[in-house]
Parts: C-alpha cells; sequence; structure tokens
C-alpha cells in the first residue's frame, strides 16, 4: 500500500539532486527546505519512530549560514542545503549518541564521525539521529529503548534493520539522505522492506572511525536513499576517490537453493523485472559452499559482537533490552578456534567468488525472503518451512558482507501491499556500473 499523505514528508517523490539545483537556482532556500523538513518529521515521527533526536536549532542554524553563503556567491558544495538523517550509532558532535540502548542514556558525542565530516564538508545539514536496533545487533529494528520502528506501508509491520529509523525516513520523504550501517544487511534490508534504495560499499573503503562497531570484519557505512541517482550522490561524498567508469556490466540471476529458498513469489518478480529490463534469459548462477558461508558468517559476527560487549555484560547485563542480551551471552560459545576456522573459511570463500565471477558481472537477487513481518513477529513462514525471522531476514544479504563485495538494494513493485526489493551484486571498482544498473532495474 502507499505511505499514507499524513506520513509523507517534504521529500517524498522529490529527490535531493533536484533540490540542490532548486536552491541553486534560487527557487527555494535552505531554510525554507529544513523548515519543510522539520514540520513533516514533526508530524510524522511520533506514529513512525524514526528519529530518536532532532536537531531543530542546529539544523536551522546551519540552514541560514548556507544561505548567506549562497548570496555572497559561493557553495556549500554538492549536497548544498540538503538535511540529512543519521543513524544513531554514528558520531555526530554535540547530538546524542545512545545507540538504541539504555547503556548509553544521555551519551553526548564530543566529535563528527569522519564520514560525517565529509558531509558536513560537502554542504550537508544533519537533521538529526536515527533510531538503530540496539547496538545494530538484528534485523528488524524492533528492538531498542525508543521502542520500535515502524513502516510506513504499514505501521504494524517492521521497517527492517539495524539501520531502521533511516529507512522508515527515507521512504516516508522525511529526508532524501541517510546514513545507515550495514554488517549483514542493516541497510539493504530496510531498503526491501520499505520500498527505497540502499546500497552497501566495498569493504573497508569508507572510515568507519567513531561508529560503533557490531563485527569489525563485516561492519561498512553507505547512503540510504529515495533513488539511485542519490545514492550515487551521496556516494560520490562518501568517497572521495570514487569515479565513473565505463564497463559493460553483464547480468546474471541468483539459482536459489539451500539456505536461500524463499517466498516463490518474490523471486518471480525479481526474474520477471531482470527479464523486462535485460532479456528472458540471463544465466543463471548458484552460490558454492551455502553452509560454509552461512557458518562463517555467523561465527565471525557473533563472535566479534560479543568481544566488544563482553565486559558491559558481565556489570550492566540489565541495561540492554533483553533479547539483545540472550544474543549476546550465547555468543561467548564460540571459541577462538572456531573463530580462526571462521576467519580462513571467509578467506577461501572470497577468493573463490571473485575467482568465478565474470568482469563486470552483476549478480541479481531477491532483497529477503519475504514481505516485511509484523513487529514483535519471532518465527516465520517461508516457501513451507517455519523459521525464525532474525536467521531468516538476512539471507540475501550477509553473504555480500563476508565476500566484502558492493551491493545495492532496490525497489521492483509490492507483495501483499508492502515493497519488494531487488538486490545487486557487484564488484569493487566498479561501482559506477552497479549503479548503472540497479537505476535500469529500479521501480519507484
Amino acid at each position: 500500500m502507499p505511505v499514507p499523505a499524513d506520513l509523507q514528508g517534504f521529500f517524498f517523490g522529490r529527490s535531493a539532486r533536484a533540490t540542490v539545483e532548486d536552491l541553486m537556482s534560487g527557487r527555494v532556500t535552505a531554510v525554507e527546505v529544513v523548515t519543510k523538513t522539520l514540520a513533516a518529521i514533526d508530524r510524522a515521527n511520533p506514529q513512525l519512530n524514526a528519529f530518536s533526536y532532532v536537531d531543530h536549532e542546529g539544523a536551522l542554524r546551519r540552514a541560514a549560514e548556507l544561505d548567506a553563503l549562497q548570496a555572497s556567491g559561493t557553495t556549500g558544495g554538492p549536497l548544498h542545503g540538503i538535511p540529512v538523517g543519521i543513524k544513531e550509532i554514528i558520531d555526530v558532535k554535540g547530538l546524542p549518541a545512545e545507540r538504541g540502548s539504555g547503556l548509553y542514556a544521555g551519551r553526548i558525542a564530543d566529535h563528527d564521525a569522519p564520514i560525517v565530516t565529509r558531509l558536513r564538508e560537502a554542504g550537508a545539514i544533519i537533521i538529526g539521529m536515527t533510531v538503530t536496533h540496539e547496538f545494530a545487533h538484528g534485523g528488524t529494528a524492533d528492538i531498542s529503548v525508543h521502542g520500535p520502528v515502524h513502516n510506513p506501508h504499514n505501521l504494524m509491520r517492521i521497517s527492517g534493520g539495524s539501520s531502521g529509523g533511516s529507512g522508515a525516513a527515507v521512504a516516508a520523504g522525511l529526508v532524501a539522505l541517510a546514513l545507515g550501517t550495514d554488517t549483514g544487511g542493516s541497510i539493504r534490508l530496510p531498503a526491501a522492506f520499505c520500498g527505497h534504495v540502499g546500497f552497501k560499499p566495498q569493504y573497508g573503503v569508507l572510515p568507519v572511525d567513531d561508529i560503533f562497531p557490531l563485527a569489525s570484519s563485516l561492519d561498512t557505512v553507505g547512503p540510504m536513499t529515495g533513488s539511485v541517482e542519490d545514492a550515487e550522490l551521496l556516494y560520490s561524498v562518501m568517497d572521495p576517490s570514487y569515479a565513473a567508469t565505463t564497463g559493460q556490466p553483464s547480468i546474471s540471476l541468483l539459482e536459489p537453493t539451500g539456505d536461500f529458498a524463499c517466498d516463490r513469489r518474490i523471486l518471480a518478480m525479481v526474474q520477471q523485472r531482470v527479464a523486462e529490463v535485460y532479456g528472458d534469459d540471463p544465466p543463471r548462477r548458484e552460490i558454492p559452499d551455502i553452509e560454509d558461508n552461512k557458518a562463517a558468517m555467523l561465527s565471525i559476527f557473533h563472535y566479534e559482537a560479543h568481544r566488544v560487549h563482553a565486559e558491559h555484560l558481565k556489570t550492566d547485563a540489565d541495561k540492554y533490552q533483553t533479547e539483545t542480551s540472550e544474543r549476546l551471552i550465547a555468543a561467548a560459545s564460540i571459541t577462538d578456534a572456531d573463530y580462526q576456522s571462521a576467519l580462513a573459511t571467509k578467506a577461501r570463500l572470497t577468493a573463490d567468488w571473485l575467482g568465478t565471477v565474470e568482469p563486470g558481472e552483476i549478480l541479481v537477487t531477491p532483497g529477503t525472503v519475504f514481505v516485511a513481518p509484523e513487529i514483535g513477529e519471532r518465527t516465520s513462514m517461508v516457501d513451507g518451512q517455519q523459521l525464525a525471522t532474525l536467521e531468516a531476514i538476512p539471507r540475501f544479504t550477509r553473504t555480500w558482507n563476508l565476500i566484502g563485495v558492493p551491493t545495492i538494494v532496490v525497489p521492483i513493485g509490492e507483495l501483499d501491499g508492502l515493497p519488494v526489493g531487488a538486490q545487486l551484486v557487484g564488484q569493487a571498482g566498479r561501482e559506477h556500473e552497479l549503479f548503472a544498473a540497479a537505476a535500469r532495474i529500479a521501480i519507484n
């Protein structure tokens, strides 16, 4: 179902790129953009719970500074005057950085994360902090000291996580641009469930300093936007080395076997959309060693996450949400030997994939195995099987954190009144080709 009118923000159906053009031409001022953005957030956020904090005063002050700068003949940069939401595990100077947990209640960041500095230097206006699943440790964004994030298409459904606040804010048009983080799908899952664009960059390309870690071998930060065009715009600011390439990509389709089983209707929608754009018979590809892939990913994820929290769990477990603390405590069973074995498997699987995929090949998969489940739901039916929701949600996304390659999720339609996304898996250094293919497949 469409996003209700009372939840739609200034940027619903409006791109950041077009808004920058309006700002540069004088058709609108930064103060006007921010004022309308704040009004929409104030109206919709009580229902969506997308933002944990909104910086009214700071955003308006910065907008006035940018308007004065423009009046003097200078611009702020490629994101001049555009409000951006920041996931609350990313530090923004002077703003709350509570990480979705009572453990850090009242914490204020004393400086900007480097990735935030890059946005400010490009003229972006930080509008506020978006709600995360507690410590980014979950794909539902319904476990947080701030309460659950609601999907703009159906308030009873999850937004997906862990970057759920950013996802809901973008999907409702409260902002055109937001930052999320992705360790097993946390940018791409909200994109699929809420019907917008989420890009996970190549591992290690962007700085993650002053971003609270989940699993450092897998963590990335990336853009969440209303369109592929805006995702590329935001990424070009985040990665100053980004440059367009001219190669011709080829398209392949995932053959979902074993752990990749999903709602067959979603698979059919993905296949149909690829056929509409690229022709009826793209090659099919299976992911080898699925069980090794899953086991290595889960061992690395849980081992590293437990190490981040081990000391606090000894003394402050009561300050965590129960589900989070239980999952982290259970992860203590993963041994050092298990972890080292998983790292070796990760290296092998990465080498195998990079040695198998054709130069320029882009693999297309479903974004998720099902449409957004209800808030609080912890078992889901998938292709006739009853599965744990938290385990099933990242089936299509987590492999690419393990291997590290850039991936993007785009909307391709609706099923049962809820968004469906397709995921495109690319190659390092060929991100422009990935954006180009994604723009062709996306249905906005």
